[in-house]
This record gives structure tokens, sequence and C-alpha cells, in this order.
């Protein structure tokens, strides 16, 4: 029996089509073109299936180094906030000294005060209980009542000045110790000067031989700037305390000719902001390494007096206002440490 012939009717764009097919797969026949057309096109499903389950398989490893990730960044986030409280807990803690002594004197004013006022009431009694024949003072004693209840009086201003400044203090700890806070008008020259006292006080606690002379000129045109208080007090405790350090650690080496401790304490505005500049005539930073002093964990100190995040935690404080902090040492000569903040807030850089 004859072989069929299969016959094609095509219209011109079937008839285009069919010429591409067989240009595409090389085969003249048409039905040898169409049916490698068609192995073509499973071969490319296959494969394309392969890869769909290749980019499924690698989006569910995506998915897995995500979720790790994420609890990485979490674990990181909680580390970082009990690193803080830690370097918090322990400015806190060097800070125990100082603040007792600065309670301390006007709890002493206090009393003082307090007992001499029960002396001028006894005082003032007995003048009240010898009146003149006709039962009335005479100008003598009305003289003396008066000069006692103006003593009196004294007395108790000085003695709720003092309470104040108890007060006053015990809530600057209380502040340092609290999480975040809110920008709001300061007076950067008191809060600057308080904390770098309450400083020195602390290192004169840690050591009671240690002693060192400060030296302010504050600039009257640096008046109230918008900052978070206990954000910037505790910048500026960390790096009084660092610069007491040094100075500390001079002293107990051979003495230079001339040299006694000292820090100057500066401000000065310029512009649109202000410096805050500390300089210690301590041992200085090495040039090798003071590029490093902000990198976390990194410290010159034993173990035990330094954890290496003072300076870090520092710069994020001052950097989260806008401003930054900036280093001029030359050991074993100086150190100076300028803080630059904002007169109004800007946004931090990213």
């Amino acid at each position: 029996m004859a072989p069929r012939t299969l016959t094609l009717r095509l219209n011109p764009q079937q008839a285009a089509a069919l010429d591409e097919l067989k240009s595409a797969t090389g085969h003249s026949d048409p039905m040898r073109a169409i049916l490698a057309a068609v192995r073509a096109g499973r071969r490319a499903r296959q494969q394309a299936a392969e890869r769909l389950e290749t980019v499924q398989a690698q989006a569910a490893q995506l998915r897995q180094v995500n979720a790790r990730l994420e609890q990485t960044l979490a674990d990181l986030e909680r580390a970082q906030s009990q690193i803080r409280m830690r370097d918090k807990l322990a400015a806190l803690g060097r800070l125990t000294a100082g603040v007792a002594h600065e309670i301390r004197n006007p709890l002493n004013f206090i009393q003082n005060f307090a007992e001499g006022s029960a002396e001028l009431l006894e005082d003032l009694t007995e003048q009240l209980a010898a009146p003149g024949p006709d039962g009335a003072l005479d100008a003598e004693q009305r003289e003396d009542v008066a000069e006692t209840i103006n003593d009196l009086l004294g007395n108790v201003a000085i003695i709720l000045s003092h309470t104040q400044r108890a007060d006053r203090v015990i809530g600057d700890m209380l502040a340092l110790g609290r999480d975040g806070g809110e920008m709001q008008p300061t007076a950067i020259n008191d809060l600057f000067d308080h904390h770098a006292r309450l400083a020195c006080q602390s290192a004169r606690a840690m050591d009671p031989d240690f002693d060192i002379e400060v030296v302010t000129d504050y600039d009257g045109a640096v008046d109230e700037i918008e900052v978070v208080p206990q954000d910037i007090a505790r910048a500026f405790l960390n790096l009084v305390t660092n610069a007491c350090h040094a100075v500390n650690e001079k002293r107990k080496r051979p003495p230079s000719a001339g040299w006694r401790p000292m820090l100057t304490l500066v401000t000065r505005r310029h512009g649109t902001r202000m410096h805050a500049t500390i300089r210690d005539n301590g041992t200085g930073i090495p040039a090798d390494i003071v590029d490093k002093v902000f990198d976390p964990f990194f410290t010159t100190k034993p173990p035990d007096q330094g954890s290496g995040l003072g300076l870090t935690l520092s710069s994020d404080l001052v950097v989260k206002h806008g401003g930054a902090i900036r280093i001029n040492s030359h050991a074993p000569h100086f150190t100076e440490v300028t803080v630059e903040l904002p007169l109004k807030p800007e946004p931090a850089p990213p």
C-alpha cells in the first residue's frame, strides 16, 4: 500500500510562521520541524520547572537566613541595651562617692544652722520670759528679740538653700539613671560645670591623694540650648572622669618640674553651635591609638577600671544630638576633648 502524503493548507501568516520554525529547528520537513519545536518546548518547560524549584529552595534558604539575621539583630540590640545599662551603672557607681560629698556638705550646713537655730530659740524664749515691770518688753529687749528673729530667719533661709542643693544633686543622680528623655532648654554652662565637678569629687573620693586645680572659662553667649540633659550630662561625666584618670596616672609618675594637676573647662559659641572643651595636662593619648579611642571595648585602663565603652557611648549620645566629639592630644603632655553641639536640635547624620 502506497504511503499517504499529508498536505497542509496554510494561509500566508501560518506559512511564514512554519518557515521561521523550520529555520529555527534546522529541519526542512514541516512535521520534523514541528516535532522538534514540541520537544524543545517540553525541555524548556522542564528546565523552567527545575529553575523554579531551585529558586523556591533558595527562597526558603533566604527566609531561614533572614530569620537568623533578625534573631541575631534582636540579640545584638538586647546586648547593646545591657552594655549601655552596665556602663550607666558603672558611671553611677563611680559617682557615688562624689555625690555623697556633694550631699554631705549641705547636710553639715543644715545640721549646724539647725543647732544654731535651736540655741537662738532658747535665747528668744528667755527674752520673752523676762518682761519689764509693766509686763511689756522695754526698747532694749525688743531690739534683742528682733535681732534674734532676724538671725532665725537667716538660718531658715540658709537651711532651705542647702536643702534645695541636696535635692538638686539627688535629682541629677535620678535623671542620670533614667533612660531616654526629651529635648528641653538647658543651661549648658551650668550642666557642664556641675557634672564636671561631680566627676572630680568622685576621683578625689576614689583616691584621697588625688587633687586637681579646675580652671573655668565659660562663654556668657552660650546660654540655654536644647538637649536631653541626662544624656549630655552622662557624656560630660565620662569625659571628665577620663581626664581625671589621665592626670592622676601622671601624678603617680616621677614628678616634672613645675607640673601640677590641672583641668581646664571652656565653652564658646561658634555661630549656630557651641563647643565645650575639656583639657587636662595628664598622660595624653599616644598618636598610634588616638584614632581607636571611640572603638567599642578599646581601653588602655586595667580591666577593673574601664570597660572601653565610655567614649563610645558618649560619642553616640552627642551624635544623636547632631553634634560631634573631637580629640587633640600630645602624649605625654595633654589631651583636649571638644564636644560640639548645635544650639537648636539638628537631625543626626545617617
